[in-house]
């Protein structure tokens, strides 16, 4: 019982040491797209909407998604092409936040970890969706 109890404290330790890995990586990571997308932009202006974000700007290619929430403003460029979907960390700022009163004008990181994660996931579960609705097209074809 006592070497059960061991290793099982010795599983959890190493669960949680791996744990902040896969937490950092989780939204830089590219998203790969397959064939059935054949507007990834739409994609991501769809998993944008879930999550609040907005399109600051756009050019073939890329995307400038812009979060505003509470006085917190998040922007991410949003790269793609026929295979893979990139997102990466443009800027981050506390709005109306003045140095001078000795506020904290930082973002937790925390929250832009979730945040970014909340826009991978809203990307992702547009695609997903589109790749059921794709099955199916298919199923019903035979």
């Amino acid at each position: 019982m006592k070497t059960y109890y061991t290793i099982l404290v010795a599983m959890v330790g190493l669960l949680s040491l791996s744990q902040p890995t896969l937490a950092q990586t989780l939204y830089q990571d590219p998203i790969k797209i397959q064939a059935y997308v054949t507007d990834p932009a739409a994609m991501i202006k769809k998993g944008m909407q879930q999550y609040d974000w907005i399109v600051e700007s756009e050019e073939a290619g890329n995307v400038i998604a812009k979060l505003v929430y509470k006085d917190y403003e998040l922007r991410v460029g949003i790269s793609y092409n026929a295979t893979q979907i990139d997102t990466t960390l443009l800027t981050q700022q506390r709005i109306n936040c003045v140095v001078a009163k000795r506020e904290k004008c930082e973002i937790k990181q925390g929250y832009i970890d979730r945040w970014r994660s909340n826009l991978r996931r809203g990307i992702t579960k547009a695609i997903h969706e589109l790749a059921i609705a794709d099955a199916y097209a298919k199923l019903s074809d035979e």
